[in-house]
């Protein structure tokens, strides 16, 4: 079977802060300063299972621009765009409407995020090849969960159940990002999985899913019509009267039909500045840069100086402090108080 990526840039960038933020989420930043944005990056680990005339991606409106300067390697046609935001339940459905009027005859779809990083490439085709193997075969919806390597608590858990085949399993059910103290059991129980929020499915199984679980949802969306002259105007229409909803409430949740691969690949979500400093070295006194010709740190600890600027930065005496600099902004923050620069953000964007 034909096998299509939907690729899903969403989301407000705002716990990358000042790199991303609402106007340019993380997907469309080279987060790693490595030459290529998120999306590029994700576009092209794709690639060895989906042409570019197989890939989609949807996003919303207002990054329209954005996606132009980029110059990506998929057909402007197969581009969707949201009129605003309403959470991926609403843009994967939207994207099987769309992706159904392209093609005569099923189609299996991976939902891929853009903002993830992941090494050890042929570990990662192995458990995407398993995955839409198995699914060519059953009405079945995949996932890709990833061995967690510590207790953490900014991902969702998946909990293996029945083993089907070596490295694949029946989902027993899913777990919510969960406290430290859960989070510990889970991992060492040795039977959950990180979610890695990556779908594997038959476009006509996941349409009944959305019948099934949110009706009233998929009815909506059906009204749309691509072609149609004044189709914006219709989709937004649409959208306005759309609840907010997750794929993983919506649908994941509440399906009996679920899969999970265990994935041995490395793995990681680069939301946070945690997840992004881990691929820079420590120093002895566990400090971090990523741009030592224009740093310099003098009796600091556990510090991290992230900068996308060139400028000089200098820091004497500091402790547990971590500094980033970009798009002529600067956060200067405590590790433990990092969780917060969500609420920050809002603060300067309303002042």
């Amino acid at each position: 079977m034909k096998v299509v990526s939907l690729f899903i840039a969403g989301g407000t960038g705002k716990r990358l802060w000042p790199k991303s933020d609402s106007t340019c989420p993380k997907q469309f930043v080279d987060v790693l300063n490595c030459g290529k944005t998120l999306l590029e990056a994700t576009i092209e680990r794709m690639s060895f299972v989906s042409s570019c005339e197989d890939m989609y991606l949807i996003t919303d409106i207002k990054f329209r621009s954005i996606i132009k300067s980029i110059k990506l390697p998929i057909p402007e046609s197969n581009i969707i765009y949201e009129p605003f935001g309403r959470n991926t339940s609403p843009a994967i459905n939207l994207s099987m409407k769309i992706i159904k009027e392209k093609y005569l005859e099923d189609v299996i779809v991976i939902a891929v995020p853009c903002d993830h990083f992941i090494s050890n490439f042929e570990l990662f085709k192995r458990a995407i090849h398993q995955a839409v193997n198995y699914c060519s075969k059953t009405n079945s919806i995949g996932t890709i969960g990833i061995v967690p390597t510590f207790p953490n608590t900014n991902f969702g858990y998946i909990k293996k159940g029945h083993k089907l085949e070596d490295g694949m399993y029946l989902v027993d059910v899913f777990k919510e990002k969960p406290f430290v103290e859960l989070a510990e059991e889970y991992v060492a129980s040795k039977k959950y999985l990180w979610n890695s929020g990556i779908f594997i499915f038959k476009l006509e199984t996941i349409m009944k899913e959305f019948m099934e679980h949110s009706q009233e949802q998929y009815t909506k969306i059906a009204e749309y019509h691509s072609n149609n002259l004044h189709s914006f105007e219709q989709l937004s229409n649409i959208y306005d009267h759309l609840k907010n909803s997750s794929f993983d409430k919506n649908i994941i949740e509440k399906s009996k039909n679920l899969f999970v691969v265990q994935g041995e690949f490395d793995w990681d979500d680069l939301g946070t500045w945690p997840a992004v400093e881990k691929y820079y070295c420590k120093d002895e006194n566990a400090n971090i840069v990523n741009d030592i010709k224009n740093i310099l740190l003098d009796d600091c600890k556990n510090v991290s100086v992230i900068s996308y600027s060139g400028d000089i930065i200098i820091s004497s005496g500091l402790e547990d402090v971590l500094i980033v600099s970009a798009n002529n902004k600067i956060l200067i923050i405590k590790k433990d108080k990092i969780k917060d620069i969500p609420n920050l953000v809002n603060l300067v964007e309303k002042n």
